[in-house]
């Protein structure tokens, strides 16, 4: 019993000196199974060659005692410790840097991945021995691998060196970013799978009726898609979790929403609303001080060909809180009982909004399309253009209980364009006449029309107040083709005619003398000037004859806007008008050549389009202390030229209170604000633009402090 006793202390012995060696000198080859149960199988395997195994599974000879047995089991279990603590240090890794870091670092390690998503966008040289522990959760993508004395279990290298771990599923193929879902448990789990694994997806949601109170944002971007025609969400909640700057978007296509919350970015695509009330940046609007931090950001929200339907509501379809802008485009509105179709709640910030483009609503009983509360400009944040109506609609601007509600149904009417007709005709030798109307034959001034002379080159004119321009100085057989590209209030119109203005031998009715020679034609030319006001820019008119030749010291006659001149043409056959000073807006300039005994009479309309100048509006930061009595904020307005605007009214707002001012005759308006309480405040000074000028808006920064 000694002999057989020794043996397994022997090798006991050389199984704990063979592991330390094995630590010490482990090379690159992977090694599956730790040292510790090579060291206890190996003892396992040479007491079975001379023992049998009794209930416990320990082996038992004839000569061996039950305290022998216990003595060599300790001396086993002590060997196993010993290993597993020569395993190495227990650390966390949160993302690839701290892996990285662990991997390539002194010591034995025990990584264990306590992130999900590790971005390999480094190598990693293995420099000590480590056991990396994965979740189920935890994926590492592309990763490039030395491995050095690397101890895991399964495979960790695959044939592109990419590190594996099948027991764990650490590494592998990415999550799938497309889910398709049944019923709002498995929509709840494809959202958080996709969110908790940062990855960008879309989930596809059968026909079936859904919830989800609590779609949180994490910096994913999510595309809800139904597939079939009855895909109905009861309620959709989107949720901010953490002040941030708003990136994440999801987008809804073919849903039907009931009711809805939405906080984060959303796009809308055909997606129906039945009896839906829906709140825009509630969730947002309700954190405290977010004006304080340079998160106050606007969350935007679009819906694109979506309908609305069968609602009776006591407020409104939409409400829309500050942080919030709503864009809606191709939308319909069928059977709606509300106050408006969209509310305001609240403060606007610059980039809030609410816009209705190319919408129609059909058996509305409303108040206003839009509702937007306080005395403010509405026009800076409010835009209903080109909609159909089955009521009627003005850009009137409802107001009630002194601001307690602005309603309206429009900015901007849409045109329906009607027809327009062309008529092409001569009643004078080598003169043709183009005429432009509607289809009630009213004319149509200004327009610009484009024409070609037996197919030359095209040129272009501009109508005048009759609707006609002429070509002048033809001769021979012509052919004028013309076309209007039309616009928003008049279609498009093409024509043809062809004349004969051959010349034939003329005489003087009783001997075959030749008559006295016919004047020549001439034509008058004129680019279309754009300019703006209070900057120098001239209408430039050329007059020359059926032969190109520039004709000098003729007089021509330009009427513009309040100006009416004749002048003499230049060598160059020329005569300017300056059009700067004029009000801005656009003019059709009408140019006469009256003739004389060698020359034929010509005219022309030119359009001449003066702009609004951009004043500038300054205004300089301020700071007071909290207990001074007179708190006064500055702005100045100067023309475009920088000269001092005398006499404008200018407003200050801070907060919800506007204050009013009129510059003086320095061009400084002052105005006395009441801030009681320290802090910054950020104040928006405003003109309001005039007949000359263009509005203006400037940003202040009024600090109270102690």
């Amino acid at each position: 019993m000694k002999i057989k006793y020794i043996a397994i202390c022997l090798v006991l012995l050389c199984c704990i000196m063979g592991t330390a060696s094995a630590t010490e000198d482990i090379s690159t080859d992977i090694v599956s199974d730790s040292v510790d149960d090579v060291a206890v199988d190996a003892v396992q395997e040479e007491i079975s060659d001379s023992s049998t195994m009794d209930e416990t599974g320990l082996a038992v000879s004839d000569d061996t005692t039950v305290e022998g047995i216990n003595e060599d089991t300790n001396a086993v279990e002590f060997n196993k410790q010993n290993n597993e603590l020569n395993r190495g240090t227990e650390v966390n890794a949160s993302n690839w840097a701290e892996l990285q870091t662990q991997c390539e670092s002194s010591g034995s390690k025990e990584i264990t991945l306590n992130g999900t998503i590790y971005n390999a966008n480094s190598q990693i040289d293995f420099e000590n021995s480590a056991t990396i522990i994965g979740t189920d959760n935890s994926y590492i993508f592309n990763s490039p691998v030395n491995s050095n004395n690397l101890i895991s279990s399964g495979e960790l290298i695959n044939s592109q060196n990419i590190l594996k771990f099948s027991s764990k599923n650490i590494l592998g193929d990415e999550p799938s970013s497309e889910i398709y879902v049944t019923n709002t448990d498995e929509l709840k789990a494809a959202y958080n799978q996709l969110i908790n694994n940062q990855i960008n997806g879309v989930i596809y949601l059968a026909d079936g009726t859904y919830e989800f109170k609590k779609c949180k944002n994490n910096g994913v971007n999510i595309t809800f898609v139904g597939q079939g025609d009855h895909v109905v969400c009861t309620l959709f909640k989107t949720i901010v979790t953490s002040i941030r700057v708003p990136e994440t978007v999801l987008t809804f296509i073919n849903l039907t929403i009931n009711s809805a919350d939405f906080t984060m970015n959303s796009n809308f695509i055909n997606c129906s609303f039945v009896n839906s009330d829906i709140n825009i940046s509630k969730g947002i609007a309700e954190i405290e001080h977010l004006d304080e931090t340079p998160f106050g950001v606007t969350y935007n929200f679009t819906f694109d060909n979506c309908e609305f339907k069968d609602a009776n509501i006591a407020n409104s379809i939409f409400t829309v809180y500050k942080y919030g802008k709503v864009v809606l485009t191709n939308c319909t509105f069928d059977n709606i009982v509300a106050d408006s179709i969209v509310s305001k709640n609240g403060d606007f910030i610059d980039q809030d909004g609410i816009y209705l483009y190319d919408c129609k609503f059909t058996n509305c009983n409303v108040k206003g399309v839009v509702d937007i509360p306080g005395n403010v400009e509405i026009a800076d944040y409010c835009a209903i253009e080109n909609c159909d109506y089955d009521f009627d609609a003005t850009t009137d601007i409802a107001m009630v209980d002194d601001y307690a509600h602005n309603y309206l149904n429009a900015t901007k009417l849409k045109v329906v364009a009607v027809d327009s007709a062309v008529d092409i005709s001569s009643s004078e030798k080598g003169v043709v006449v183009i005429a432009l109307t509607d289809n009630s034959s009213a004319p149509i001034a200004g327009a610009t029309v484009k024409y070609t002379v037996n197919g030359g080159e095209e040129q272009t004119d501009v109508t005048g107040e009759d609707g006609k321009f002429t070509i002048t100085g033809l001769t021979g057989e012509v052919t004028i083709a013309v076309s209007y590209e039309g616009n928003e209030s008049f279609n498009p119109i093409t024509g043809t005619n062809t004349f004969n203005f051959t010349e034939e031998p003329a005489t003087n009715g009783t001997n075959d003398t030749p008559a006295a020679p016919t004047k020549v034609a001439t034509k008058l030319t004129a680019p279309k000037v754009t300019a703006t006001y209070n900057v120098a820019k001239k209408l430039v008119i050329t007059l020359k004859d059926a032969n190109g030749k520039v004709l000098a010291n003729k007089k021509v006659t330009v009427k513009v806007g309040t100006i009416s001149k004749t002048l003499k043409t230049n060598s160059k056959g020329q005569v300017s008008v300056a059009v700067n000073t004029l009000v801005p807006k656009t003019y059709t300039a009408t140019i006469k050549f009256a003739g004389d005994n060698d020359y034929k009479a010509s005219s022309l309309s030119a359009k001449v389009t003066v702009k609004k100048a951009a004043p500038k509006l300054t205004a300089a930061k301020k700071t007071f202390k909290v207990k001074a009595k007179t708190k006064k904020v500055t702005a100045t307005l100067k023309n475009n030229k920088g000269k001092v605007l005398k006499k404008v009214k200018l407003t200050l707002k801070i907060g919800k209170k506007t204050y009013t001012a009129k510059t003086n005759s320095k061009g400084v308006a002052t105005f006395k604000v009441k801030l009681t309480k320290k802090g910054t405040y950020t104040g928006t000074v405003k003109f309001a633009g005039s007949k000359y000028f263009k509005a203006a808006t400037k940003k202040v920064k009024i600090v109270v402090k102690k």
